[in-house]
């Protein structure tokens, strides 16, 4: 899989997940969960308000001082994995098929010079790189386990992502979709 261009994780905005959407997040977040990670966690906003659950989190990112700087005194050491990466260019490891549920608000982008190149079956295709996340999120988790993400509305809805949609029906089901309100995220109106 080809990893996000630097190009794109140097000059790209990050937006935190706001806190009512976090909340909203981990109301999905099944209470039998034991393991759960966070592939581009930012400064933790998903895991915070898990931080009562009697699970072990796992938090990446790319960079690693914003995870720290975020769940640091909130969620005890003994209980968070922190890694710094990027989830589309490092191994799985001892992730792939493990986790007990998958939370992510990854990188958006509809420009054609970030689409990455993830390979399935017999095929290999171009993708945006928040369709790759999903993908490499389903890998990460055990049989039953559970992907909650936030995704542009193209994703759920839009045409040209029906092969993201299909591969989704034939790897678990779609359960529950949103429609967040303009301006969820500050400055980002879809």
């Amino acid at each position: 899989m080809a990893p996000i261009p630097n190009e794109m994780v140097n000059k790209r905005k990050f937006y935190e997940t706001p806190y009512e959407l976090a909340q909203a997040v981990a109301s999905y977040v099944p209470a039998s969960a034991r393991s759960i990670l966070d592939p581009c966690a930012g400064e933790g906003a998903l895991i915070r308000p898990l931080r009562e659950r009697s699970a072990h989190f796992y938090a990446l990112d790319i960079r690693r001082t914003a995870i720290l700087r975020g769940v640091s005194g909130i969620i005890s050491e003994s209980r968070l994995t922190v890694r710094q990466g990027n989830f589309l260019r490092m191994p799985l490891g001892r992730w792939l098929g493990r986790m007990d549920c998958v939370v992510m608000n990854p990188p958006f982008s509809g420009k054609e010079r970030y689409l990455v190149r993830i390979s399935n079956e017999n095929c290999e295709q171009r993708v945006p790189v928040e369709i790759a996340f999903v993908f490499r999120g389903i890998d990460c988790l055990r049989p039953g386990g559970r992907l909650i993400a936030i995704v542009p509305p193209s994703v759920v809805c839009g045409d040209v992502f029906a092969f993201a949609r299909r591969r989704l029906a034939t790897q678990g089901s779609v359960r529950v979709v949103h429609e967040l309100p303009p301006f969820t995220f500050p400055r980002v109106e879809s």
